[in-house]
């Protein structure tokens, strides 16, 4: 299980609080339908900070697989649902395991799954299912405020390579490509400027290279 908070809120308890829960702007804990603000810490006080938006742990409500969409049953935990607010990075094989989720705030755009060679989206959540491997994925040129999360959902042997638009470069300069070889390896960038993305999370194992 990890945690990448990118934006959190400090909120006081209301009622019982469970660690890694879905919970409400009030700070008390969700329920089923309702809207959650975001996900519980491991270590709640008279005072925690929940995360809004980033990766977060999410104790599971039943068995869901990896790339399900969540959102709270009566406990707080997580549960499949067509309309989710977190993202399954992980399988739950049992109610009451801990996985890693990503954070989806109502109203944004939902995953979208490539596989096949060519552009995506400079927004948003690409899901990628590389089957044998992909050589041919590109990401445009930034633009202010942009941000997209790309992750290696499948893959059943090769990489997958994904190079920056003509001109464009990550936050270290130079490189313009990256290398995923395994289920689970995720970049997250932002736009810097016009010709630049800057790595807000790479999970270690994407290798950036020059091309």
């Amino acid at each position: 299980m990890q945690r990448f908070p990118i934006f959190t809120r400090t909120l006081v308890p209301v009622g019982t609080v469970n660690a890694h829960r879905f919970v409400r702007a009030d700070g008390a804990q969700a329920g089923a339908g309702d809207i959650p603000l975001g996900i519980s810490p491991p270590d709640i006080q008279e005072r925690y900070t929940v995360t809004l938006l980033g990766d977060e742990g999410l104790e599971a409500g039943e068995p869901f697989s990896a790339g399900e969409l969540l959102a709270p049953d009566s406990q707080g935990r997580g549960i499949r649902a067509a309309t989710g607010y977190a993202l399954a990075m992980d399988a739950a094989t049992a109610a009451g395991d801990l996985v890693t989720v990503m954070l989806l705030q109502p109203g944004a755009v939902r995953p979208v799954y490539y596989d096949a060679d060519g552009p995506i989206a400079p927004t948003g959540v690409a899901l990628i299912t590389g089957g044998t491997g992909l050589a041919g994925l590109t990401l445009p040129a930034p633009e202010p405020e942009q941000q997209v999360t790309l992750r290696l959902d499948t893959l059943t042997s090769g990489s997958v390579v994904l190079t920056l638009a003509a001109g464009v470069t990550f936050d270290d300069g130079t490189n313009n490509t990256a290398t995923f070889d395994a289920i689970g390896e995720e970049l997250i960038l932002r736009a810097l400027d016009e010709v630049t993305w800057a790595v807000l999370k790479n999970t270690g194992a994407v290798a950036l290279s020059a091309v």
